[in-house]
């Protein structure tokens, strides 16, 4: 499966149907850092009420480090953007204007020292990357594994550029991409920066997930099998962040679950398709600033994803753990 056959599947193209265009205007305030912080609007032009654009959610995300003072609104789906709010150390307002200044600087370096095998400058980057992202164990995952390479790091990265790039990721018929050994929320956050393919976290994945669900149940096409294409596994264990949260009933995408051995070329097939799909939706723009806006608000809404275009009796929240934090280490910004 290419970029191509992706493209012309008839699943694909229902589900485009279906959702309408996402033409957000470029947002020439990303670059000039003129947005104000989240919660206030302006400097941000969207699409109009397509159903997708319009689509409800309702955010109810408690207050946190990385989230000060929380968020409980309902918003169209084509405004999340304006309400994403990531306060991560070095961050004044942790709004979608600051996020896209601070990556797009860590992009540029990352690809630079890549290029020039400058592999000290490579892991620098990337450790300040997974601050940003909110890792929370050092001694395990990303880090431990980008300080082993050492000065194999640029090579490494170089390897899987070739691999996840959008215009050549060529996938296996079930979706998935062999050949990326590493695979994790903090991984997935350094090949955004390298290849510009999406940040495929657990929030992520369960928007997604849900939002194809969504257009099965309005396409009254639930009695079909889940195509290959349109399915996006859930990460971990957050049942929050699952289709099955908003609709208990729906066909299994499967979990990508730390250490099985399938989860890399799973999670990776995923993340190429999601990016795929999102160029399609933006109708061929290939500006990265507006395709992480809809990355953006896919992070927002995946927060619960019970909040996607809520009914009157949704879902009760479950219980959370004592202390627990409101981004679980799986921030996604706009790079």
């Amino acid at each position: 499966m290419n970029r191509q056959t992706f493209r012309a599947s008839p699943s694909v193209r229902a589900f485009l149907e279906w959702a309408g265009p996402l033409p957000w205007a470029r947002p020439k305030d990303l670059q000039q850092g003129a947005l104000p912080p989240a919660g206030m609007h302006g400097g941000l032009a969207v699409a109009p009420r397509h159903p997708l654009a319009g689509l409800q959610v309702r955010l109810d995300i408690p207050s946190s480090k990385f989230v000060p003072r929380g968020i409980s609104k309902a918003v169209p789906f084509s405004e999340l953007p304006l309400h994403y709010l990531w306060r991560a150390p070095n961050m004044v307002y942790g709004d979608i204007a600051e996020a896209g200044r601070y990556l797009g600087m860590l992009r540029d370096q990352l690809q630079q020292a890549t290029a020039c095998n400058d592999w000290n400058w490579a892991q620098n980057v990337c450790f300040d990357l997974l601050l940003w992202g909110g890792e929370r164990n050092r001694e395990r995952g990303a880090r431990p594994e980008i300080q082993a390479m050492a000065a194999c790091l640029c090579q490494y990265l170089r390897s899987c550029d070739a691999l996840i790039r959008l215009d050549t990721a060529d996938l296996a018929a079930d979706g998935s991409l062999a050949g990326v050994p590493h695979f994790s929320s903090m991984w997935v956050k350094v090949y955004a920066l390298m290849s510009g393919s999406p940040i495929y976290d657990s929030r992520v994945a369960g928007a997604i997930a849900t939002l194809v669900e969504t257009w099965r149940i309005q396409s009254r096409a639930t009695h079909l099998p889940l195509p290959v294409e349109l399915t996006f596994p859930s990460v971990a264990n957050r049942q929050d962040r699952t289709v099955q949260r908003r609709y208990p009933g729906a066909q299994d995408p499967g979990r990508l679950r730390y250490g099985a051995l399938t989860t890399a070329s799973r999670w990776a097939g995923a993340t190429v398709r999601l990016g795929w799909l999102i160029q399609e939706l933006l109708r061929g723009d290939r500006d990265w600033r507006v395709a992480h806006c809809v990355e953006a608000a896919l992070f927002m809404a995946g927060y619960d994803t019970a909040g996607i275009d809520p009914v009157a009796r949704a879902p009760a929240r479950p219980r959370r753990a004592k202390g627990s934090q409101a981004g679980t280490g799986a921030a996604l910004g706009v790079v």
